[in-house]
């Protein structure tokens, strides 16, 4: 396993840009804490981008330059894993201060004034709808596609949490799993699928929800750090008691957004 340390960004407010500068030659992943949402971040040694999902609306937009360079004016690759606002608000700000090289979304019909914003603003944009079995390189970071298995595009579906994209990231050959809000039906289907989940890191579905991260998902990728992000105080009570107590008889480590702040991770 490669992965060489955690860091609590809390800790680093006065030094916004410190892991570019001490880190260059490796690979970064940051969960951002914007509150109750998913964003994020990945920065490799060639100072490619990557952005999982941008939160709510004004959360990242007023934090990015902690986490981007001033001078980086551009995104290679933006995943909308689906179109709740906890997870797209903050990209559609990104969208207009960023150059966004290409997009992967599902595409899945989802009636949303703020959707339809942003899909106005993708027109441009070099759009994939990647479906499981397919395999990505961006700059080094190798990208599986776990789900969806199926096209969604025009579609709609009862719970769009269900239409989440669920990728696997490897960095250094150490993996990621990231699941979006991908809820225990779409957990079955995946285990069906037969594939090799294993990862060191693993991203909570649905904010640590009960109706995510079931004991068998969280056997199969057997995650050492399980991260969760839910806002201090939400109105769901996100992460469930549930998820975190599957969590600690399995052995993981959890690292929470609404207490510890942006985890930050170096391979």
């Amino acid at each position: 396993m490669k992965i060489l340390f955690v860091i609590i960004l809390s800790l680093l407010t006065l030094l916004p840009n410190l892991s570019f500068i001490s880190h260059a030659n490796q690979y970064t992943l940051k969960f951002i804490d914007i509150g109750q949402g998913d964003a994020v971040l990945v920065r490799t040694p060639t100072n490619c981008t990557m952005l999982i999902d941008g939160g709510p609306l004004n959360k990242l937009s007023d934090q990015i330059y902690k986490h981007l360079p001033a001078t980086e004016t551009k995104i290679d690759l933006m995943v909308l894993s689906h179109p709740h606002l906890d997870h797209m608000g903050g990209l559609i700000q990104m969208i207009d201060r960023y150059e966004i090289e290409n997009l992967f979304t599902t595409g899945v019909n989802y009636k949303s004034s703020f959707y339809k914003k942003f899909n106005q603003q993708i027109k441009d944009i070099n759009i994939t709808y990647p479906k499981s079995g397919e395999h990505y390189n961006l700059c080094g970071v190798k990208i599986q596609v776990i789900y969806p298995d199926k096209s969604f595009i025009s579609k709609e579906i009862d719970n769009v949490n269900n239409a989440s994209i669920v990728l696997k990231l490897t960095m250094n050959n150490s993996a990621v799993y990231l699941p979006g809000d991908a809820e225990e039906e779409v957990e079955e289907e995946i285990l069906n699928l037969d594939l090799d989940l294993r990862s060191e890191i693993m991203k909570a579905g649905h904010h640590g929800s009960e109706t995510s991260n079931t004991k068998e998902m969280l056997e199969a990728v057997k995650p050492e750090y399980l991260v969760i992000q839910s806002g201090e105080g939400n109105q769901y009570n996100h992460p469930h008691m549930q998820t975190i107590s599957s969590a600690n008889e399995l052995g993981i480590k959890v690292l929470r957004n609404d207490v510890e702040g942006t985890i930050t991770f170096f391979f």
